[in-house]
């Protein structure tokens, strides 16, 4: 029974708490409900974010707030971050962080959040942590966004207003703090027959020399004030403005007599008021001294008058509002008529529609230009403008200074004809050099090569010391034209330095193999000191340098005696990457005044060198030139009687591995080689004809000549040649023109490239190029030798 009887007592309790239970259910529905209802109600957005996981829940409010639907949205923090102006997001999480670390009881912030079409409303963000983790730590935090857009514009126009009307009343301030003691002085006129003065400020004495007190209580009158001169123009200007019941209207500057007797000149700017029906009633002027601006314009206009330039300023539409006399008389009009005049009457240059333009261009952007202008007498004139813009009185202005420069343009002329007289003059000598060169240099080429065929087979010592006599005058006669070919390359411009792939030590060879019977001739003592380190391949001009080491040799042995000394140094600074050369000697030297008179062009110490040593004075000017061009300074130490020293440094790139190096042509041509193969030699020469006969007749080599272009062609076309040698110049035709012709046949014939030689006696800069223009194969220069015509054969037939 006891234990039916607490069963009893505990499903009564059972029963009790349920009862409990859904009545507190049936409330929470009711707060629920009436939550849901507060919220649909309210335009304010609801937000609730899980801290630990950063998903927020966004009310329906929340996003409409911002144009979104409800799917637009997702439930992630980002949605929210990624909505927060820049310029607003740094204090947001401050405010947010200081909540967070209970520095305040709540979170509150305004900020600027981006709605769906792109603009940005102001939200007022208040929200609270609600919920903590088992460590103490935030875990729940909900909130409400209200939009307060409407209160910030509003606060903000108010804010403006403020500000509009603090600045207002600054101004306003200002203003009358300006009439006391400032430069403007107020005058308030009745609009009667006196001008009766009703108000002036306190600072009226230091403009007019009366007080303020005698213009309103004594017998002063403002209009008693005006210079008697101005009183007219000045009245005319107060009666126009009643007239037209203008609002507003300015005086010309005008006169005041102050009560001390002086003058001033003043600006006047007068605004009227008027009475209910519209009639002026008052006047109120703001009166300025401008004496010293006024007579800154005078001393202008005086300048201006008196100015040697031809000055002369012009307003927007180009009339003359003033201007020098020097201007009007270089334009042929006297000053009045100047002051009449537009732009339009005189410059040339400029089509009618497009002068205002250019005004208004040189007003904003001041510019030196040159022009034609007419005179009144029709003459035309060249001219320098110096334009620019000015402010006088607040209107713009084009001030503009005019010089006369025909006779500087006439000077330019001259020196422009001048120039392409001096061009031709050089083209004229570049024919000539080259003619010249050719006329030597064919006939050397007889010479030369008959006595290097003679001396093959000459046994008698003393007959061949005459050929080897022959030899070197011819040689020394080509390298004189050589050195005026070469220096007139240089001053004409027309020198180019090619830089290719070069062994040093080719050099090095050449010079033993050139230098050493010369040096053992006279005794000489011939040392080489060459760098053991030395680059095997660098990057330079062959030729030129080979040139500048072998003039400088050759003076320097020319200039030695007997049993003296030459040497010559060529070492690598690797530190520099540079190539060190330096030709020294015991020889004449040069006195101190005399060692620049050396590297001019045809120059030496003096005229006796010329005289016991020989040469043109050109090799060491050249040399100068040379090492100038390839990036270094030809440099001399020297003492008279004791010797000299040349030298320089040249930037070198070093190649990396070596590079193909012209094969070495040296030949032993004691040993004369059979070849097989048939040439055309087309060479106009008689002389040289049979030069290359005995030539190739000597290398076994079959060959027909032609004596002209003309004949090439017919040759040509009956026969098969494996290489054609082209003289260059020829009568009918010269040999490029024949070249071009048989280049044609071969491509109307299908037929291969016959091998084309160009041998040559011009020896000018450009040469080079018109043969490859030309389709020619290769060259050779006159005067050949037999160990030129066999590298050409080794090259073309085997």
């Amino acid at each position: 029974m006891k234990f039916f009887a607490k069963s009893l007592l505990n499903f009564d309790s059972v029963n009790k708490l349920n009862k409990e239970l859904e009545e507190k259910n049936k409330e929470l529905k009711k707060l629920t409900q009436r939550l849901d209802y507060a919220l649909k109600g309210s335009t304010d957005g609801l937000w609730d974010w899980n801290i630990k996981t950063s998903e927020v829940y966004f009310s329906p409010q929340w996003k409409s707030m911002l144009g979104f639907s409800e799917d637009e949205i997702s439930g992630s923090l980002k949605e929210w971050e990624d909505r927060i102006h820049p310029d607003d997001i740094k204090n947001v999480y401050k405010d947010l962080q200081k909540h967070m670390d209970a520095k305040s009881d709540r979170y509150v912030n305004e900020h600027r959040v981006l709605c769906k079409d792109g603009s940005y409303k102001w939200i007022l963000d208040r929200g609270k942590i609600v919920e903590y983790d088992e460590d103490g730590k935030p875990s729940r935090m909900t909130g409400t966004h209200t939009d307060i857009s409407k209160q910030k514009k509003f606060a903000q126009e108010l804010n403006n207003q403020n500000i509009k009307l603090e600045i207002l009343t600054k101004e306003q301030n200002s203003l009358l703090s300006l009439f006391d003691k400032g430069d403007l002085t107020l005058f308030k006129w009745n609009n009667d027959a006196k001008w009766s003065i009703e108000y002036v400020s306190g600072n009226v004495s230091k403009l007019m020399g009366y007080t303020k007190d005698e213009f309103l209580y004594s017998n002063v009158v403002y209009s008693s004030c005006i210079h008697p001169d101005d009183l007219s123009y000045v009245f005319e200007e107060v009666q126009d403005a009643i007239k037209n019941n203008m609002d507003f209207f300015k005086h010309n500057p005008y006169r005041v007599v102050t009560k001390n007797g002086d003058i001033k000149w003043v600006l006047d700017y007068t605004v009227t008021q008027k009475n209910k029906d519209g009639q002026i009633t008052h006047f109120i002027g703001y009166i300025s001294d401008v004496t010293e601006q006024k007579n800154t314009e005078d001393n202008f206009r005086n300048y201006m008058v008196l100015a040697s330039d031809a000055i002369h300023v012009l307003n927007e539409k180009g009339d003359v509002v003033e201007c020098s006399h020097s201007f009007a008389n270089m334009l042929g009009y006297t000053y009045e008529e100047a002051l009449r005049l537009n732009v339009k009457d005189w410059d040339i240059n400029f089509k009618n529609d497009e002068l205002v333009a250019r005004i208004k261009q040189f007003m904003s952007d001041p510019q030196t230009f040159d022009t034609k202008q007419k005179r009144k007498d029709g003459v035309e004139i060249d001219v320098q403008i110096n334009a620019k813009g000015i402010d006088i009185n607040g209107k713009k202005y084009l001030y503009a200074s005019a010089r006369d420069i025909s006779e500087r343009k006439k000077h330019e002329q001259e020196i422009i004809i001048a120039k392409e007289v001096a061009e031709e003059a050089n083209r004229s000598k570049s024919e000539f050099l080259a003619n010249m060169s050719h006329e030597i240099r064919t006939p050397m080429t007889g010479i030369l090569g008959f006595v290097e065929h003679l001396s093959k087979s000459e046994h008698n010592s003393e007959r061949i010391k005459e050929f080897e006599a022959i030899k070197n005058s011819g040689e020394t006669l080509l390298h004189i034209i050589n050195d005026i070919l070469d220096f007139s390359k240089i001053e004409s411009g027309k020198m180019d330095i090619e830089f290719h792939p070069y062994n040093i030590q080719n050099l090095i060879d050449n010079t033993k193999a050139i230098f050493d019977e010369l040096v053992k001739d006279k005794k000489i003592h011939f040392e080489k000191n060459i760098d053991k380190n030395l680059p095997e391949c660098i990057i330079m001009d062959e030729t030129r340098l080979k040139q500048i080491i072998f003039n400088l040799l050759s003076n320097a042995i020319k200039f030695t005696s007997q049993e003296g000394s030459v040497k010559l140094h060529i070492k690598y600074l690797q530190e520099k990457n540079m190539m060190y050369f330096s030709v020294s000697d015991t020889g004449i030297g040069v006195a101190k005044e005399n060692v620049e008179k050396i590297f001019e062009a045809f120059g030496q110490e003096d005229t006796s060198t010329t005289r016991r040593f020989g040469g043109t004075g050109l090799g060491l000017s050249i040399s100068h030139k040379l090492v100038g061009m390839m990036g270094g300074e030809l440099k001399v130490e020297s003492k008279l009687g004791k010797g000299s020293k040349f030298y320089f440094e040249l930037p070198v790139t070093v190649c990396e591995k070596q590079s193909q190096f012209e094969k070495d042509s040296s030949t032993n041509m004691s040993k004369t080689q059979n070849f097989s193969g048939h040439i055309l030699v087309v060479e106009d020469n008689k002389t040289n004809q049979m030069l290359m006969s005995m030539i190739l007749d000597d290398f076994g080599i079959t060959y027909d000549i032609a004596n002209d272009g003309v004949e090439a062609i017919k040759c040509y076309q009956k026969n098969s040649y494996d290489i054609i040698l082209m003289d260059e110049n020829m009568p009918n035709m010269n040999g490029i023109e024949a070249t071009r012709q048989i280049r044609i046949l071969e491509m109307e014939k299908n037929l291969d490239s016959t091998p084309i030689i160009a041998v040559t006696a011009n020896a000018m800069t450009d040469d080079r190029q018109r043969f490859i223009d030309a389709k020619m194969d290769d060259y050779i220069s006159k005067p050949y030798t037999e160990k030129d015509i066999k590298t050409v054969l080794e090259k073309y037939l085997i």
